[in-house]
């Protein structure tokens, strides 16, 4: 017995499945620059509270 669909092309990718590694990258790429915003401004806050506020302590 054969496929009766064995002589069809496969389908086509869909526009959104296309979209899908895009926004993947993305939202990868964003989500690693709001980490490191995120680490860069409680380092400063760190930094801040130690030398600035520290000697009012």
């Amino acid at each position: 017995m054969t496929n009766p669909n064995s002589d069809r092309e496969p389908e086509a990718r869909t526009q959104s499945s296309l979209r899908s590694p895009f926004l993947t990258r993305a939202a990868a790429a964003l989500g690693a620059f709001l980490l490191l915003a995120l680490a860069g401004g409680t380092w400063r806050l760190w930094i801040f509270v130690q030398k600035d506020l520290g000697p009012l302590a």
